[in-house]
């Protein structure tokens, strides 16, 4: 009966988030708080079911793990410093806080402020996505720039989950180095498992049972497992499809864990102001964001499309508060304080990104204009003539006209110069110049239909704009 008025409440709060075009998450907590409020008992076999829903979560996560793309620099390096920032401001923040209204705060020591400020630096895995996901963003640069940010700070949540449990790993721990060469036999399992539900019943068993079971049985934290069976799967050609196919069971369980922080207890006024406060962090976080990746030579309406979809707190804000507080290096009632600013950033966070493109362009004044550099080939330009794009099936046809191509004195290489279909695709690199070999242009060779078939890619003596 418990477990049932449980799953109503939970419908009943993301039908409502719905209706107010919040992601349903936040129905979730505000059903769980609504709960607890009531003082409605929490039903047996309810955390087990929320630890499994972070278990697959981190599986899913790792499954996603693409180590070229988050070693690019706007990537690893912007997500590295905006941690050091919106830690260093929200310890400063609360350290404010605690001056100005003591009675509120009350008196914290260095390691709960920075624990508090940690748990702040998080962006939401799961809002940001689905905002991606409707603008069609997720293959876009803005798009993949976030994402990339978002795995980064999913794993030092996970990395802190496993540290923070307070276990003393086994001797037997050192063994796990062996599931690296056992991951190729679960590749060679997982080929002739094909699709369908064994495919996810697969996942599970490999998320559950090697990754949580056998990190716990040699005393490391299980959703660390978890998410290294993640990355030892991500290089399969089917991880993306597994992936999919565990979201919706994943975010069943989730659900489970958002109705649970509101069994915590019940907020009192300071609690709720508290989280009001804490929103005046988002503003600073956001532009954090554009700063630095503009700073990583981004184009400026990139940087603050990217800064302003990042502009929220994360649920995996909720868990490092969760499992702090378990550890004993959190005060019980800042999760319910995190719990409450999380949900209403995601609140604030979609009100902005309703006109979130619109708001990025009218923003790209604030930060200067990069300089735009030409960019010489290395071979010299001189011996070339003028471009005829009406000529067909000359070399040069189809030339792009930018100032000092037809003269020899340099042409800046950028994406937009290149249109045509049939141009190598280091053309659309900006790290490189592209220009036909001399003999070739010459000589007339390049057949009817390809002018760009012949073509020599220099590097650039100066780098190309962002």
């Amino acid at each position: 009966m418990a477990l049932g008025l449980f799953l109503a409440a939970a419908v009943v709060g993301g039908l409502l988030a719905k209706a107010l075009r919040l992601p349903p998450l936040v129905g979730y907590l505000a059903a769980g708080f609504a709960l607890g409020f009531m003082g409605v008992a929490e039903p047996a076999g309810l955390e087990q079911i929320a630890e499994l829903g972070v278990v697959l979560l981190l599986f899913a996560i790792g499954l996603k793990f693409d180590l070229r793309t988050l070693l690019r620099k706007e990537i690893w390096l912007t997500t590295s410093l905006h941690a050091l920032l919106s830690t260093a401001v929200g310890m400063g923040f609360i350290g404010l806080l605690a001056v100005i209204v003591p009675a509120a705060v009350g008196r914290q020591s260095f390691g709960t402020l920075a624990l508090i400020g940690f748990a702040l630096s998080f962006s939401s895995t799961v809002f940001v996505v689905k905002v991606l996901e409707d603008r069609s963003a997720t293959t876009g640069l803005y798009g993949r720039i976030a994402v990339g940010v978002l795995v980064l700070q999913d794993i030092a949540a996970a990395v802190f989950m496993a540290l923070a449990g307070g276990k003393v790993p086994s001797p037997w721990a050192l063994a796990l180095v062996l599931l690296v060469p056992a991951a190729w036999l679960l590749h060679r399992i997982w080929d002739r498992i094909g699709h369908g539900e064994l495919q996810a019943l697969f996942g599970v068993t490999v998320a559950v049972g090697l990754g949580w079971g056998l990190f716990e049985a040699v005393g490391v934290h299980g959703v660390l497992g978890a998410l290294v069976m993640g990355v030892l799967l991500a290089k399969h050609p089917s991880a993306a499809e597994l992936s999919r196919s565990l979201m919706t069971f994943k975010d069943l369980l989730l659900v489970a864990f958002f109705l649970q922080i509101g069994l915590h207890g019940r907020p009192g006024l300071d609690e709720v102001l508290l989280a009001v406060a804490l929103l005046a962090v988002l503003p600073l976080q956001v532009a954090f964001y554009a700063v630095l990746l503009w700073a990583m030579r981004m184009r400026r309406r990139t940087a603050f499309l990217a800064a302003l979809v990042l502009g929220n707190f994360s649920e995996f804000g909720i868990i490092v508060a969760v499992i702090g507080a378990e550890a004993g290096l959190l005060a019980e009632r800042w999760v319910m304080v995190i719990s409450l600013a999380v949900a209403m950033s995601f609140a604030a966070s979609a009100l902005v990104n309703r006109r979130g493109v619109e708001l990025a362009t009218r923003m790209v004044p604030w930060l200067p204009h990069h300089s735009t550099p030409s960019c010489t080939p290395t071979t010299a330009w001189s011996t070339w003539a003028t471009p005829t794009p009406s000529s067909s099936g000359s070399a040069g046809s189809g030339w792009p006209r930018t100032p000092g191509c037809a003269t020899g004195t340099g042409c800046p290489c950028w994406a937009s110069s290149w249109t045509r279909p049939g141009w190598p695709s280091c053309a659309r690199r900006a790290s490189t110049c592209c220009a036909p070999t001399p003999p070739t242009w010459s000589s007339g060779a390049a057949s009817s239909g390809s002018a760009g078939s012949r073509w020599l890619c220099s590097p650039c003596r100066s780098t190309a704009p962002t």
